[in-house]
């Protein structure tokens, strides 16, 4: 400052002498009658330099339940982490430092922090997240042991190829109702064939009792099926039929009691066979498939049918074929093709399929499938029963005499 930083104004008229020292300003005032005088002092107190706010919005010693986190580093406003399995996490597992006279907002969901840091000077802000992977569980050895065996296929839609059915015994004095979870897995050498999921609230009582469950793998199995206690995975084939290269090595079995895990491989001892295919039920060879009948006359044949009976009665009903076509096809969903069924003067004859093999196991559905399906041919009436026209799974029909 000098003598000229000063500035001020004087009554019209008047005069000033101004002098400056140790930073105090003394003015001497003379009015325009050039007698009266005044004198003025202005101390001045020079402000010391104002302090300038940091606008750091840096983070550093980021930590989640005390696991430090990594940045990334392409971008250093992202960090990652895995804590450990089980960890329960709240907005106050992240611990982190701020640089000085920051503060921060945290947010917390889907397992990812966000924070938002401001600078001291209030205006600087970042954006970090911290997004938080939890280890899964690693599980304990358990002592279950396994029976490994096949049979044969046993029916035409849902196990033609035959079954490799594993009897696990879980140890540990374990019973099946103590199971929360249960995966069973096949694998030859290192390649996974199949896998069952266990549905524990399907069971009944008789096998929640047991220290053992029976798993049945149906081979072949080209989609996921879970109508019963199990979820059954494909077990796709390596080739067109089943071989030893279908067949388990190893069976591994993971499975939950009292909230923890555990693991068993087991390796299979028992030497497994290649189980034969389902054969479809088929006609005894030298079946015939046409019968002459003296004297028969196209308008007498008629035919019986099971279930189809006379109106309000619980007496089979002599139709005719038309009338047995619409009552299997309607009650099965089904197509019987009455074409094949050729009734001529003196002659009942078959020519091709009454029923394929898909519609046949509708039929037989929750019948005796050891047995073909069976129509009665009628000569007029009952009392004249003259043969049986049997339909096999092999969608082959043939007639059968009635002596």
């Amino acid at each position: 400052m000098t003598a000229e930083s000063l500035t001020l104004t004087l009554a019209e008229g008047a005069t000033k002498e101004v002098t400056f020292e140790n930073n105090v300003y003394t003015v001497v005032v003379t009015a325009e009658d050039e007698t009266t005088k005044e004198t003025y002092t202005i101390t001045v107190t020079i402000a010391e330099e104002e302090e300038q706010k940091s606008n750091d919005v840096s983070i550093s010693e980021v930590k989640v339940a005390e696991v430090s986190a990594e940045v990334d580093t392409e971008d250093a406003t992202k960090y990652t982490v895995t804590v450990p399995f089980g960890t329960e996490l709240t907005a106050e597992s992240l611990t982190l430092t701020l640089a000085e006279g920051a503060t921060k907002e945290v947010t917390f969901e889907n397992n990812v922090y966000t924070v938002v840091v401001t600078a001291e000077d209030e205006t600087t802000k970042e954006t970090y997240t911290i997004t938080v992977t939890i280890a899964e569980e690693v599980p304990e050895e358990g002592k279950a042991t396994a029976k490994v065996t096949t049979t044969a296929g046993d029916n035409y839609d849902i196990n033609p190829l035959g079954t490799v059915s594993v009897k696990l015994t879980y140890g540990d004095n374990i019973k099946t109702s103590d199971i929360e979870e249960l995966t069973i897995e096949l694998f030859n050498g290192e390649n996974k064939l199949a896998t069952n999921i266990l549905q524990p609230k399907k069971l009944n009582e008789k096998e929640k009792a047991s220290d053992y469950i029976v798993s049945p793998f149906n081979l072949g199995r080209s989609e996921e099926h879970s109508e019963w206690a199990w979820v059954r995975g494909k077990y796709n084939l390596q080739g067109t039929e089943v071989t030893q290269a279908d067949l388990p090595n190893k069976v591994v079995a993971t499975y939950k009691v009292d909230g923890k895990t555990y693991v068993s491989e087991i390796e299979i001892t028992e030497s497994l066979t290649v189980p034969a295919p389902y054969e479809l039920l088929a006609p005894p060879a030298g079946s015939k498939t046409e019968l002459e009948i003296a004297d028969l006359k196209v308008e007498d044949v008629k035919f019986l049918a099971f279930g189809l009976n006379e109106e309000e009665k619980d007496v089979q009903k002599v139709a005719t074929l038309e009338e047995v076509k619409t009552f299997i096809d309607g009650k099965y969903g089904v197509t019987f093709n009455t074409d094949a069924i050729k009734v001529e003067e003196g002659k009942i004859s078959i020519s091709g399929s009454i029923l394929n093999t898909a519609d046949w196991n509708k039929v037989k559905a929750n019948g005796d499938k050891k047995i073909p399906y069976r129509i009665t041919v009628l000569n007029g009436d009952k009392s004249n029963k003259i043969a049986k026209i049997a339909m096999y799974e092999d969608s082959k029909a043939v007639i059968e005499e009635i002596e």
